[in-house]
């Protein structure tokens, strides 16, 4: 049983990693997640130079995903993404992660992120992914446990919070 979610879930962290690397800003404003564009557009307006991602999250806002899971956040930034990583990787995680590169995934249905339209990219067994389109900018929060099978509203409403943080 251990080694299946260890695949499934790994699978799905890949996953993320293949879709997060190809989000595609907004023509402007934030972008309905109905109307997400599907290739690249202008120039994101906002820097994320001094985002530090792994500040946007308390241990409190995660509890509901991770429980007794230690948070130890690690900040993981590549290929133009800027990124934390929460949990222990395996049964219980959260990452969340910034994007300012092309095609945005498809959108399985609409969430509302706040005030902002955003949308569920993706929904496993284990796993749920929510983005929200930012200036440009895109934002992912991925929750994966083993002991759940629907994470979205957590998903949802931790991402609402780290965007709350940012002020945007």
């Amino acid at each position: 049983m251990r080694t299946i979610v260890t695949l499934i879930l790994a699978s799905a962290f890949a996953l993320t990693a293949c879709s997060e690397a190809a989000a595609p800003p907004p023509a402007s404003g934030s972008t309905s997640a109905s109307q997400a564009p599907t290739s690249a557009a202008a120039k994101p307006s906002r820097d994320l130079a001094g985002v530090d991602p792994c500040a946007l999250l308390t241990a409190a806002e995660l509890t509901p995903i991770l429980r007794d899971t230690p948070p130890d956040p690690k900040r993981e930034n590549a290929d133009g993404q800027v990124g934390c990583a929460w949990g222990d990787g395996e049964f219980r995680g959260v990452w969340l992660s910034f994007a300012t590169a092309s095609a945005v995934p498809p959108v399985q249905r609409p969430v509302r992120i706040g005030a902002r339209s955003g949308g569920v990219v993706e929904e496993l067994e284990y796993t749920c992914d929510v983005r929200v389109e930012i200036d440009g900018v895109g934002i992912d929060l991925r929750a994966v446990a083993s002991d759940k099978t629907d994470w979205c509203p957590e998903a949802t409403t931790a991402l609402t919070a780290a965007v709350a943080k940012l002020g945007w």
